[in-house]
C-alpha cells in the first residue's frame, strides 16, 4: 500500500523533529485504547469504497475528540441509473431528492462507478451523507460540492463535523445492534450486561 518513505511523510517528520508514527490499518480496526485519541480527524476519498461505512464512521467517532474533515463521491443524476443514464438530464432524481431533502444510497455493482475500479461500493446524496455521519455521533454541515467532468459523472462532496455532547443511542436499545460483539467493541457505545433485555439472556 502506501510507503511512507515515498509519500514525504519520513521526510516531513524528520524535518519537523516530530515523534509522530506511521500506521497503516484499516478503518474498522481503530480503537482509542490502542491509538488514543484525535483533535482532528482527516478522512479522504475512502467512504465509498467500503463495505460498511456506517462501521467506519462509528469506528472514526471512537478516535475522534474534536473535528472530523471527510472527502467522498456523491451519487449523482447519471450514476442514480442503473442503464439508459441519460435519463439523468431529464429526470435529475438526486437533484430533486436533495431539495426535498430524502436520503439516497446507491449501491454500486462492480465496476459500474468506474470501469477501472471495482471496489466503489456505495454513492450517497449530500443528505445520506450528513444523516450517517448523525447516526455516528457526529454533528456535521457540508463545506461545498464539485464534479471533475463536464457530464459530472465524478461528483464530489467535502464535511466538517463536531462531536456531537447530545448523542442518543436509545435506537440501540434492546435491538441486534446492542447485542453484536461489533458495538461493544467497534463503536465508541459499550454495552452493559445489565443493559440487555432478559428475552435476549441465554439461560
Amino acid at each position: 500500500m502506501w510507503n511512507p518513505d515515498h509519500t514525504g511523510f519520513n521526510d516531513l517528520k524528520k524535518y519537523l523533529n516530530s515523534q509522530v508514527t506511521y500506521q497503516q490499518i484499516s478503518v474498522y480496526d481503530l480503537s482509542s485504547e490502542q491509538l488514543g485519541e484525535f483533535d482532528i480527524v482527516f478522512f479522504f476519498g475512502v467512504l465509498y469504497h467500503l463495505r460498511h461505512p456506517l462501521l467506519a464512521l462509528d469506528r472514526l467517532r471512537s478516535v475522534c475528540k474534536g473535528e472530523l474533515y471527510l472527502e467522498t463521491h456523491l451519487l449523482s443524476n447519471r450514476l442514480f441509473y442503473r442503464s439508459y443514464r441519460w435519463l439523468g438530464l431529464f429526470f435529475p432524481v438526486v437533484t430533486l431528492c436533495e431539495f426535498i431533502k430524502i436520503p439516497l444510497w446507491r449501491y454500486y455493482l462492480p465496476r459500474e462507478c468506474h470501469p477501472k475500479d471495482p471496489s466503489n461500493w456505495f454513492g450517497l446524496n449530500v443528505l445520506a451523507v450528513l444523516e450517517a455521519m448523525d447516526s455516528s455521533g457526529f454533528q456535521a454541515e457540508l463545506l461545498s460540492t464539485w464534479s471533475r467532468d463536464y457530464k459530472a459523472r465524478n461528483r464530489r462532496g467535502a464535511f466538517r463535523a463536531t462531536v456531537s455532547e447530545n448523542f442518543k443511542t436509545d435506537r440501540m436499545d434492546g435491538t441486534q445492534e446492542a447485542l453484536s460483539p461489533l458495538n461493544e467493541n467497534y463503536t465508541f457505545r459499550k454495552i452493559q450486561e445489565s443493559e440487555i433485555p432478559p428475552e435476549f439472556t441465554l439461560h
